[in-house]
């Protein structure tokens, strides 16, 4: 019964995208709330984790290249609450965008400890869509 209610609350507050832009400058906003059952993790083992995340984002574009930062805040996750322990340990992650031609974009994007002072991941290549 539990993962019958699980998973009906997941599917009524599935994932919502919302992103608006400021005028004519540039500059985006937006929040992505996401709920989410897992099943298994990504050994394959058997889990049982239920979280809701809230993803505020902000954006920039500017002569083709799009700027964006955003922080995952966890909000509840295995019948606890927890956002207000949502800054304990923050993350920032930025990201650049540049579209060559059509289909073809070059992308960098990097995460970003606070309280470490540094990055702990980053990533750079290109995206071909058709």
């Amino acid at each position: 019964m539990k993962f019958a209610a699980i998973a009906a609350a997941a599917l009524v507050t599935a994932t919502s995208v919302s992103a608006n832009e400021i005028g004519a400058t540039g500059i985006t906003w937006g929040v992505e709330t996401e709920a989410a059952y897992t099943i298994n993790d990504a050994t394959g083992a058997d889990v049982e984790d239920f979280g809701v995340k809230v993803t505020p984002e902000v954006g920039y574009t500017m002569f083709g290249v799009g700027l964006t930062a955003d922080m995952d805040l966890p909000v509840y996750n295995n019948e606890e609450f927890k956002l207000d322990k949502a800054f304990d340990n923050p993350k920032i992650n930025l990201g650049a965008t540049y579209e060559l031609f059509g289909g073809l974009e070059l992308f960098g994007e990097t995460t970003w400890d606070i309280d470490a002072e540094d990055a702990i991941s980053s990533k750079v290549g290109a995206t071909f869509n058709f």
